[in-house]
């Protein structure tokens, strides 16, 4: 993100919306709308069990599942494994198809390019995937998650009625950066007047605005369909007060007013038109929204896995580091589905619809039955929602990285043991300059306090209900913010809960949390910590040490096989398959902070995804595909009356956890540091001198 000088806020900093006007005329632009509540909606239900619209969908997309994992495991070639009797018997109760799910960590656009090559490399719609078996797994996935960078590409694949990784990537246009803010906003990029005027439209409904949605409609530029990021804005702006801040700055409705936005014009009735992206996306605005996924065809007929995104929220025990809480390791966390919103236990233990969120609510009902709201879950804001640190970012600035401990901290280039690609990958996501410029913009524009600017702000729709917490019960806001903050960097939580009867589930980590901008197995232990003290199933999870000594941070490793290692001790918690980002064609510790990624690093991501999932096309091990399809199915035999054959015995003896830990003394965690894993002997910097970037 390159540097903000505050003189982008210039043109819209003395814009004040007309707030009555804005309602009014706006027109199928960024804030909410009122509408009637309706009369059959449960506006409230307790975290007891799916809703009944996510489990009458999970029993749709078991039968489409079926179909798939018929035609995935008859390509695997297994060994002693009837695959005509084990479909057979799931035809005959669907309902005991595997329940196979896919987590994408946070980490940035990394995170999001890396979980798409992953998830490319499990497409039976690539013919290369096919021919290494893992092809199809992605078609046998009943839900796909997500939290920070990775919800990027959830979200995105939702949205676009879930393409091929290579359509979709055509719609990214991922070698523009979407933060480089030019003076008007383009086709693939927001100025910080579009962004502005969008933000300042929400807010003039009536609507609480803050960083989240400043950084989501950015985001939204690249990865939601639609013009402008899903957004189009008609709004009235009232110029009078420009000459008053801005001495010498002519009020003119002309537009000499805006003389630094050319490309902004205004309508007859003094209303300011952002011009839409000349774009080839599908314009329709039923994309824009995240609730609108549930009238996309795939989704309709079961042909996608089921999207979820996970985010954290502060609380008022949380620290104060500079004027901001931040978040600790049991911080409650919260779910956003396309059907609804909420969490399964903490703080609110209760869900409300997606597509009325934004309702004033007190105990369970809308205050006001004429004033429910539709549109407050804008996809690009749930994207914000699941992946503002600004409260991490902000903190870490200030203390220069010495307070606010978070996975995306920068990694100094200064530092004493910093290599050549760290100093090359190491970035800071936001630089404290442009801290500041946002900090001073949301102050100036909308009143705005730090601790109002820094989380994304929810009506609260669990206030006064008797579950929530006290803090929740009295509050009119609900904050919330990328969950990695709270150590909770892969969305194996959501994933994880009893009520979705987990079988096994696939985790992609590229979250850096080394030096070397690689993974330590952090984040699945700290998920397997939070599970255990809330009694969620889940896998034993050892710490970084063992999973750096055992090199689990480069090469597949599957927790849980033996029942007897997980928190509940029987077949109830899933197993997990843990891959970490490494580098086995391709260096792709690219840093958090990079936003634009030229074609032929997009090309080495893809191949180095693929490879890792293939293991280098079957070289490293041509059985894998076979073991990996073995821990697909194993949850499930029992419930058909079959054994774990002898080479899926093999396969678990060979990828399975044993359950032993790493008894080296306790200091610092040894560095991650891999030469590329199919050439050993090409360190970075002979890679970089052909692959500079």
């Amino acid at each position: 993100m390159p540097p903000l000088s505050f003189i982008f806020l210039a043109a819209i900093a003395t814009a004040r919306l007309c707030a009555s006007a804005a309602v009014n005329k706006t027109k199928a632009g960024y804030a909410p709308e009122y509408v009637t509540c309706p009369n059959d909606v449960q506006w409230i239900r307790p975290a007891e069990g799916l809703s009944a619209e996510e489990a009458a969908w999970v029993r749709g997309r078991k039968h489409v599942v079926l179909n798939n994992l018929e035609d995935y495991l008859g390509r695997l070639g297994m060994e002693g494994f009837d695959v005509n009797t084990y479909i057979s018997r799931l035809r005959q109760t669907p309902a005991k198809v595997p329940t196979i799910s896919f987590a994408i960590s946070g980490g940035g656009w990394a995170s999001a390019l890396t979980g798409t090559g992953f998830m490319r490399a499990m497409d039976n719609r690539l013919e290369a995937a096919n021919e290494q078996r893992t092809g199809g797994l992605l078609q046998c996935m009943t839900y796909m998650a997500a939290l920070s960078g990775g919800s990027q590409a959830v979200t995105s694949f939702a949205l676009n009625n879930f393409p091929t990784a290579d359509d979709i990537l055509a719609q990214w246009n991922p070698d523009i950066d979407v933060f480089a803010f030019p003076a008007n906003a383009t086709e693939y990029q927001p100025s910080p007047t579009s962004l502005f005027t969008d933000i300042g439209e929400k807010f003039a409904a009536g609507f609480p605005v803050s960083f989240t949605d400043y950084f989501g409609i950015a985001i939204g530029y690249e990865f939601i369909p639609g013009p402008n990021g899903g957004v189009n804005t008609t709004v009235c702006i009232d110029f009078s007060p420009i000459t008053a801040i801005f001495p010498g700055t002519s009020a003119s409705k002309s537009g000499a007013g805006l003389s630094t936005s050319p490309g902004l014009k205004h309508t007859p009735d003094d209303c300011l038109e952002i011009p839409p992206r000349n774009h080839q996306k599908d314009a329709d605005s039923k994309n824009i929204k995240w609730s609108s996924v549930t009238k996309l065809t795939n989704f309709e007929n079961y042909e996608m896995p089921f999207p979820i995104l996970q985010a954290g929220s502060p609380d008022d025990t949380d620290p104060i580091y500079y004027g901001l809480r931040f978040p600790e390791l049991n911080a409650t966390f919260y779910e956003m589905t396309p059907f609804e919103a909420g969490s399964w236990r903490g703080k609110s233990p209760a869900f409300t619809p997606t597509q009325y969120l934004g309702t004033a609510f007190n105990n369970g009902l809308p205050i006001n039955n004429t004033a429910c709201v539709e549109g407050f879950d804008r996809a690009s804001y749930f994207i914000g929602t699941a992946s503002s640190a600004y409260s991490a970012w902000y903190i870490e600035d200030r203390s220069n990285n010495t307070q606010g401990q978070f996975y995306k901290r920068a990694r100094s280039p200064t530092h004493p043991h910093a290599k050549p690609q760290v100093e090359k990958r190491a970035a800071s996501a936001v630089p404290l300059s442009e801290i500041d410029d946002i900090e001073a913009g949301f102050q100036q524009l909308f009143g705005l306090n730090l601790s109002q600017t820094a989380y994304a702000q929810w009506p609260n729709p669990f206030r006064g209900l008797a579950s929530s917490s006290l803090g929740v019960r009295e509050s009119s806001v609900l904050s919330l913010l990328d969950s990695a903050e709270a150590g909770q960097a892969i969305p194996a939580l959501s994933l994880a809960q009893p009520a979705r009867e987990p079988d096994f589930m696939m985790a992609w980590d590229s979250n850096q949390d080394t030096l070397e901008g690689w993974n330590n197995g952090t984040n699945l232990y700290n998920s397997y910590t939070y599970a255990a003290a809330n009694s969620i199933p889940f896998p034993l999870v050892p710490d970084a040490r063992t999973f750096v000594a055992r090199n689990y941070t480069l090469f597949p490793v599957l927790f849980g096989c033996n029942s007897t290692l997980t928190i509940t001790k029987d077949a109830s918690s899933p197993i997990i398959a843990y891959f970490g980002n490494a580098p086995y064609s391709a260096y792709t510790n690219y840093s958090y902070g990079q936003a634009a990624f030229v074609p032929e690093q997009i090309n080495e991501i893809f191949v180095n995804s693929f490879n890792q999932l293939t293991q280098g096309n079957g070289t490293l091990d041509e059985e894998w595909p076979v073991c990996l399809g073995c821990a697909a199915v194993e949850r499930s035999l029992s419930r058909v009356g079959m054994r774990t054959s002898a080479q899926c015995e093999r396969c678990f003896e060979k990828y399975c956890w044993d359950g032993t830990l790493d008894e080296q003394p306790v200091g610092d965690l040894p560095a991650v540091d891999p030469s590329l894993i199919l050439d050993p002997g090409e360190g970075f910097e002979v890679w970089n001198q052909t692959h500079p970037f």
